[in-house]
């Protein structure tokens, strides 16, 4: 594809300028082994991406460069070991752009000997601290990301722009005793339009943490064989894809490692950002169906197969311990299974979906998410609990057949004894009665059934409504004035199966 020249001639490099660096006279008082200091500058000029290797068939744009003035750089750096990152403020003179004097550039170097620095990062701001504070390329301190340094990394099947610059971080060099050198960084223009080409989680800029996704995907044929999903992501801040968008076409791809016609993949995993000041952040993902040399997908090749909101709190939940991440395993074709969990939709599928992030109750800590469909009179409940206490859990969907009640959760003012605790009883006016018993096997009434057990267990069942044991649909109608609350937790030394521990309403999750 031809490139507009005039359009590439607005990307931005940090080069060096000077090839040499200015030694200061060492003093005559210092011994060989004492320590002595070098002082890191760096200084920018433009430059024209259009001269640069063009070495990706796929590339067909360049980044659309910012109005704004470079003012200030967030440099992340690390010599021995100390790793640390420095604000600087950037200037300007006739020779072009260049960091200010910083007592935090200056770098402790043995007098008989160097110092390796590395820059890990480099990220420059244009000063303006009245923008938009929902944008996460925006900090209050910083202004607008207007450049940034590429990364690069092993990871192939990344599309990045480490190659487009002579200098990819991390960079590493040597100092001297007593030097003042300029460093060769280069930079690019930061488009937000390709946030992955850059090789780095950008939230680090807005110092927001960053927690791992990961998915794993099934295609399945008509005939129920199943492949390794080829497909791409797109993942946007908020609840639809109007918001800002993290994520453009990010592909995970089977390969034949071996040439022995054995395709595998590993889980495609993603850096979200975690904003402290937000509670229970929300991202939307569309999830694209690509053929693959195993399969054709037919119809499905190139559509949004799945799509919905990814609560921070399911997320965050995926993790088991402090290093074992779980991941989003989803089906696509006729697989005969469901997602684990069921986080996203299929947007052509018009079945009613729900699901609730419950509230833990009495102290208990549990996390649970629950998950309903329903297809005509077939209801489909799921929970996933990946931590309640010990024990065997009774749960159900609670309300009434009066679809005038709308069943919610209790609080505190619901503790009538002042015990403490807010038994089954105490909650019911918020509640109400139990409709649906969501029992593993056996019966879903009071005339008794099983129940999941454990510290940890995921949950499925399909059930017909108006059947012997289970409500009529008009009673179980609409879903979203339901409730599900599960029980079972110690209480003063002795389990009480029936001690509330979660709650939550279910919510429409089309």
């Amino acid at each position: 594809m031809k490139l507009n020249y005039n359009y590439m001639v607005l990307a931005l490099l940090l080069v060096l300028c000077l090839t040499g660096c200015s030694k200061d006279e060492a003093s005559s008082v210092n011994t060989p082994d004492e320590s002595q200091s070098a002082t890191i500058t760096f200084q920018a000029l433009l430059d024209n991406l259009a001269n640069r290797s063009m070495n990706k068939a796929h590339f067909d744009q360049v980044p659309t460069c910012s109005d704004g003035v470079p003012e200030i750089a967030v440099i992340g750096i690390e010599y021995g070991s100390e790793s640390k990152t420095v604000v600087v403020d950037i200037l300007e003179d006739e020779e072009g752009y260049f960091t200010a004097y910083s007592e935090d550039l200056k770098v402790p170097v043995p007098s008989d000997g160097t110092t390796t620095v590395t820059v890990t990062s480099f990220m420059v701001y244009d000063g303006a601290t009245d923008g938009d504070e929902t944008d996460m390329y925006y900090s209050s301190d910083y202004g607008n990301l207007i450049w940034i340094a590429p990364i690069s990394t092993d990871d192939e099947n990344e599309d990045q722009f480490a190659g487009y610059v002579d200098n990819p971080l991390p960079y590493s060099f040597e100092l001297s005793p007593g030097t003042k050198p300029y460093i060769p960084i280069d930079v690019l223009c930061f488009d937000r339009r390709m946030v992955n080409e850059y090789g780095y989680v950008f939230f680090d800029i807005d110092q927001k943490e960053i927690f791992n996704f990961c998915l794993f995907g099934n295609y399945c044929t008509p005939s129920g064989r199943h492949y390794v999903a080829n497909y791409s992501i797109d993942v946007w801040l908020g609840d639809d894809n109007t918001g800002i968008q993290i994520y453009d076409g990010l592909i995970s791809e089977a390969v034949d490692s071996n040439n022995d016609g054995i395709y595998e993949e590993s889980p495609l995993c993603i850096g979200l950002p975690d904003d402290p000041d937000t509670a229970n952040e929300e991202y939307y993902f569309e999830i694209t169906l690509r053929d693959s040399p195993e399969y054709d997908a037919g119809d499905d090749e190139g559509r949004v197969v799945l799509a919905g909101v990814l609560t921070e709190e399911e997320a965050k939940n995926l993790f088991v311990g402090d290093s074992m991440l779980e991941y989003y395993h989803f089906q696509v074709g006729n697989c005969g299974e469901s997602d684990t969990p069921p986080i996203f939709n299929d947007p052509e599928d018009e079945t009613m979906r729900y699901k609730s992030c419950l509230g833990a109750l009495n102290g208990s800590e549990a996390v649970i998410f629950a998950y309903a469909k329903l297809e005509g009179n077939y209801l489909t409940t799921e929970v996933w609990a990946p931590y309640v206490p010990s024990g065997e859990h009774m749960q159900h969907l609670h309300g009434s057949a009066d679809d005038t009640f709308i069943s919610s959760c209790p609080d505190e003012s619901d503790d009538a004894n002042n015990d403490g605790y807010i038994d089954i009883n105490e909650g019911l006016s918020d509640y109400g009665l139990p409709q649906l018993f969501l029992t593993t096997s056996g019966a879903t009434n009071a005339s008794g059934g099983t129940w999941p057990s454990g510290g940890s267990y995921m949950y499925s069942r399909t059930v017909t409504l108006g059947s012997a044991d289970t409500p009529s649909k008009a009673a179980m109608t609409p879903l979203d004035r339901k409730t599900v609350v599960v029980h079972g937790m110690m209480v003063d030394g002795t389990f009480d199966p029936n001690m509330p521990i979660a709650c939550g309403q279910l919510e429409l999750n089309n």
